[in-house]
């Protein structure tokens, strides 16, 4: 069903909608009328002919000439399901104020295992973190490199309503998001990120640590926050040298190092010294029955934040446990009680 939209007076001065052929030009805004809230609509040429050039004898190649144009310069992202062709116009909600939008009836693309979509999505928000403001240069899609510190990052795609809460894959909620941005927002909607952050004068998250050690709730600029990590032993040293050490490190307390893992270690020795992941990851083996690199990226946050020999930090071991087996918190192995009510065997132990 058409629809009425509108037609912004920059888009006859935008210099990307400039490199089309007129005629692809005309086919993207009449596009506008048949596309849904959600900027779906059918993609094949015929329908696209029969709707929008219903009075002019164009063949079916110059149309699908239109199609390549639009999808080459990111306008449009084509995709299938269930054998019919649709487009999604991925800048759609930017430029169209829809006051009663209703729900789409025509399927998303899907995010999940789509690497071209994925692609789209970076390109329409020119490859920048739409939260902190970080802009990447292309290095592949799993890893693109920030241009003014040098850091890298890996690239996601954010739902700006958690698919956990009834999100969707349409483009209108979804936007490029560092990985640090999307750990840190989690599964909250992406409106109580920008109420909670809405007076901060500096980016939300600029490291690799979810925040922490950096920028302390925000009100610091990312210098000053570098500059109060404590840096120990390894701060001078080479990266890869302390990389090959915490490997050997992570191989003997955790087990074999994956590629992804190793990124995040590569990361996070850009900020901190490589001591500080060795010594975490014994801690982490000495401390869980089955040590991860999460929870030993949990002690390294805790770190980053409260430093290494914060007094208020209980130190726990595993030879803790025993006083929940033995002693007055024990089974007593003469009356079976928990706590003992041997008074011979509680002195005993304890």
């Amino acid at each position: 069903m058409p629809r009425i939209r509108t037609i912004k007076p920059q888009i006859w001065e935008d210099e990307k909608i400039a490199e089309l052929s007129p005629r692809a030009r005309l086919m993207f805004i009449g596009s506008f009328n048949f596309a849904d809230d959600e900027g779906i609509l059918i993609w094949r040429p015929e329908y696209l002919r029969s709707r929008i050039f219903p009075y002019d004898q164009y063949l079916l190649e110059e149309i699908i000439g239109c199609q390549k144009e639009l999808e080459k310069l990111n306008f449009v992202f084509a995709y299938k399901r269930g054998g019919e062709s649709y487009g999604a116009i991925l800048n759609f909600r930017k430029h169209q104020v829809i006051n009663r939008p209703q729900p789409s009836t025509l399927p998303s693309p899907s995010l999940e295992y789509n690497k071209k979509y994925r692609v789209a999505i970076l390109k329409r928000d020119k490859y920048t973190c739409q939260y902190c403001g970080i802009r990447f240069q292309k290095v592949s899609l799993r890893g693109l490199i920030e241009e003014d510190t040098g850091l890298k990052f890996a690239a996601t795609i954010d739902h700006i309503i958690p698919m956990s809460q009834g999100g969707t894959d349409y483009p209108s909620n979804l936007r490029a998001c560092c990985t640090p941005c999307n750990s840190h927002k989690g599964t909250r909607p992406a409106n109580e990120i920008i109420k909670e952050n809405k007076d901060t004068p500096t980016p939300i998250i600029v490291d690799s640590l979810n925040n922490h050690g950096v920028i302390n709730a925000g009100r610091r600029s990312k210098e000053e926050g570098i500059r109060n990590i404590e840096r120990e032993e390894g701060k001078e040293g080479d990266v890869e040298e302390g990389f090959n050490i915490t490997r050997r490190a992570y191989e003997e307390n955790i087990g074999l190092l994956v590629p992804i893992v190793g990124e995040d270690i590569k990361n996070i020795l850009q900020l901190l010294p490589y001591q500080w992941i060795v010594d975490v990851l014994e801690e982490a083996a000495r401390c869980s029955n089955k040590p991860s690199w999460k929870y030993a990226r949990r002690i390294l946050e805790r770190w980053a934040v409260e430093g290494r020999e914060s007094k208020d930090r209980p130190k726990l071991g595993r030879d803790d446990k025993n006083k929940y087996t033995k002693g007055r918190y024990g089974v007593c192995p003469q009356c079976h009680m928990r706590p003992c009510c041997c008074e011979e065997y509680g002195k005993e132990e304890t």
